[in-house]
């Protein structure tokens, strides 16, 4: 319901309530005033009257009077006439006539607040008694009654105040009978429900909210039902997108809050699955990095499960195990083969890997051993001249006993053993000298003794690395070094002393 106030608050206006009409209507405001002051006006209009004949004609009609001064002259020939005048009275009934408009504005007041607010949809039986009331009022301010329609308007007022009070009961009403509706997935019915609570309380952030999903709900439950098709069809990814959309709509339903977490759950758990099958592939034919990069994009995928951390350990067990094995077998190749080096570094790799493997330290320490007298076995074998040492050729009668000694020697340990018997005995086998000089100078071979002077020389020595010096009075002394291979053919050398010496 509507109502309007009538502004005109002179002393001598009067107010009109008309509820029928839901709205103050002034011209019937004017009839029921004049049908209640009926007399009052004709009174008015004959003093009116009156007065106009008193002011205007009767000094035209009349002698002027002549001046008499004297109060009681004045008394003694006008008589005394009764003033019908109530000034104290007008005054009163002027005082409640505001009082009565006063209460009036704060009761129109309060009605423009509960009409705002839609009073007609939750509340239009008690409204329409507190309407009902004022009316009663207004009648009373009409016959001037204003003390009592000041008591019936504070009535009315009273009634719109506790209408007022119920306002934040039956908004949390509507807006829980609104919340409810959309966990029902009633569209209509939250909309209806929530509309009424926003009448109530415009403002209110929860009732906004829900209005607003209210709004979007069957476009929402449309989006829902579609992923779950899909993700029973294991679309997985086009089932989020379906939820992810109606997330956009309304972050706040739980029924797509549920399915987004399920969905997302499910491709993690797709993700992991497919990870952790690739990850075995991987391990199972030792592929072991590519099953460590799986496993471990497992683990991402799903740190809360310990499987994706155990499968990284156990293939990096698997693939330390697998490259030892490897090592070793490898170093065992190099052994038959006899590349010692190569052994003893398969070795090495592997105690990097683990170094409490036994037998890779036993085949490290064995391999060097080897590798150690093949090196020997190899100076003798490249450098057989250098047996002509004493001392180097008992280290290389030695090396080869030692090597003799090794009850499996191998094809190449027997061939070097048997090249450095051959360089043994050689080396024992003396080979023929030639020496040519001018029979002027002496000859000294050093290891050997004085050769004296001659023109040519032939002798016999073993394999070595000697010394020919030449010496002559008055020449300056020559020297020349040279090596005797074993099995070597005829050498011949020629010094002489030819350059003198001069004094000064």
């Amino acid at each position: 319901m509507f109502m309007k106030q009538n502004n005109d608050k002179s002393e001598s206006g009067s107010i009109s309530f008309n509820f029928e009409n839901k709205s103050f209507l002034p011209q019937k405001a004017i009839r029921h005033w004049l049908s209640g002051n009926v007399l009052t006006m004709l009174l008015l209009i004959v003093l009116s009257a009156t007065l106009y004949f008193v002011i205007f004609s009767l000094p035209q009609s009349v002698d002027k009077p002549r001046v008499v001064n004297e109060t009681s002259v004045i008394l003694a020939k006008e008589p005394l006439k009764v003033i019908d005048e109530s000034p104290w009275h007008e005054v009163q009934l002027t005082k409640y006539r505001r009082a009565a408009q006063e209460v009036l504005s704060t009761l129109l007041q309060e009605q423009q607040v509960l009409e705002d607010k839609h009073i007609e949809l939750w509340n239009a039986d008690e409204f329409a008694q507190a309407i009902k009331t004022a009316e009663s009022g207004d009648f009373l301010y009409r016959s001037q009654k204003f003390d009592q329609a000041i008591t019936t308007y504070n009535q009315a007022l009273q009634q719109l105040n506790d209408i007022s009070a119920q306002a934040d009961s039956v908004f949390n009403d509507y807006l829980e009978q609104g919340i409810q509706a959309l966990a029902a997935n009633n569209a209509q019915k939250a909309k209806e429900k929530l509309q009424v609570a926003l009448y109530i309380s415009e403002n209110n952030e929860m009732a906004t909210s829900a209005f607003d999903r209210a709004i979007v709900l069957d476009q929402v439950i449309l989006l829902v039902k579609a992923g779950e098709v899909l993700m029973d069809e294991l679309l997985l990814l086009k089932a989020k997108e379906k939820f992810t959309q109606a997330y956009a709509l309304d972050n706040h339903s739980p029924r797509v809050n549920e399915q987004l977490l399920a969905i997302n759950q499910a491709i993690k758990a797709r993700d992991y699955s497919t990870a952790m099958s690739a990850g075995y592939r991987h391990l199972q034919i030792q592929q072991f990095e590519s099953a460590i990069k799986n496993f471990t994009l497992a683990d991402k995928i799903n740190p809360n499960k310990a499987d994706a951390k155990d499968a990284v350990e156990q293939t990096k067990n698997k693939r330390t195990q697998f490259y030892i094995a490897a090592h070793i077998k490898e170093a065992q190749d190099f052994e038959r083969s006899e590349d010692w080096l190569l052994a003893k570094n398969s070795y090495q790799a592997a105690l990097t890997l683990d170094d409490t493997l036994m037998h890779a330290r036993l085949g490290g320490i064995r391999t060097l051993a080897r590798e150690n007298l093949e090196k020997k076995i190899l100076y003798i074998i490249n450098k057989p001249h250098r047996l002509a040492n004493r001392n180097v050729y008992q280290r290389a009668i030695l090396t080869q006993q030692q090597a003799q000694q090794i009850k499996q020697p191998g094809v190449k340990l027997a061939q070097q053993i048997q090249s450095v018997e051959q360089v043994l005995l050689q080396m024992n086998t003396p080979v023929s000298l030639r020496i040519e000089s001018d029979n002027q100078t002496r000859i000294t071979l050093h290891r050997v003794g004085e050769l004296g002077s001659f023109l040519s020389k032939n002798i016999s020595l073993k394999p070595g690395d000697y010394t020919l010096v030449g010496s002559r009075n008055g020449f300056r002394d020559v020297r020349q070094d040279f090596t005797l291979m074993p099995a070597s053919q005829l050498k011949k050398i020629i010094i002489l002393c030819n350059e003198k010496v001069t004094n000064g």
